[in-house]
C-alpha cells in the first residue's frame, strides 16, 4: 500500500490530505497530523490517492475487490503513531561505519588540473581526421566515413569537429 488518504467528517468524500508512504513530504505529513489531531480525522491506506475514484482490481467471477487491493482504515492512536514515525524518518538512522582496513586503503590524490588530467586518446590519427574532413566536403555521410575508418560515425564527426579544418563542415 502506497498512499495514506486522510478524511475529516466535514468533508467525507474527498481526502483532505494525501501522504505518499514511499517518499513522504514533510509538509503533507504535518498537515495530516493537524487534521487527525484537531479535527478527528481518520485515514485509509491504499494503492490509490483517492479511494472513491479508484479503479480497484476485482475478481472476474464475483466482482469483489481482490484482497491485496482493499483499503485499510486507520484511526486515532495508530494513525498518529504512523504519521509521527514518518515525520522522523531518516533521523533515527545510524551513520554508516566503515572497517578500519578500508579507511587505511584510501589514498589521497592530487586535484585534477590540465596537466594531470587523463585525456582519452583519439581513435583516429591526424591524417585520418584530415582525410575524413576532405571526404565529408565531397559529400560522404558520417556513417560511411565511420565504416571506412572502422569506428563509429559520431567518433569521426566529433574528431573532425574538434581537431578539424578551418572551414565549416555541414551536417
Amino acid at each position: 500500500m502506497r498512499y495514506l488518504s486522510v478524511f475529516i467528517s466535514k468533508q467525507p468524500t474527498k481526502p483532505i490530505a494525501v501522504v505518499d508512504l514511499n517518499k513522504p513530504e514533510r509538509v503533507s505529513v504535518i498537515d495530516a497530523i493537524y487534521y487527525c489531531d484537531f479535527h478527528g480525522g481518520h485515514a485509509y491506506i491504499s494503492n490509490y490517492k483517492n479511494i472513491f475514484t479508484a479503479k480497484f482490481d476485482r475478481r472476474t467471477d464475483t466482482g469483489e475487490i481482490k484482497l491485496y487491493d482493499i483499503p485499510k482504515r486507520i484511526e486515532e492512536e495508530e494513525l498518529l503513531a504512523l504519521l509521527e514515525g514518518l515525520l522522523v524518518r531518516g533521523k533515527d538512522k545510524q551513520p554508516r561505519r566503515m572497517h578500519p582496513n578500508s579507511l587505511a586503503n584510501l589514498n589521497s590524490s592530487e586535484p585534477s588540473t590540465c596537466k594531470n588530467y587523463r585525456h582519452k586518446q583519439c581513435k583516429l590519427t591526424a591524417q585520418q581526421v584530415q582525410e575524413a574532413a576532405l571526404l565529408k566536403t565531397q559529400g560522404l555521410s558520417w556513417r560511411m566515413l565511420g565504416d571506412r575508418f572502422g569506428v563509429k560515425a559520431d567518433t569521426v564527426r566529433k574528431s573532425v569537429k574538434n581537431r578539424g579544418t578551418k572551414r565549416p563542415i555541414s551536417n
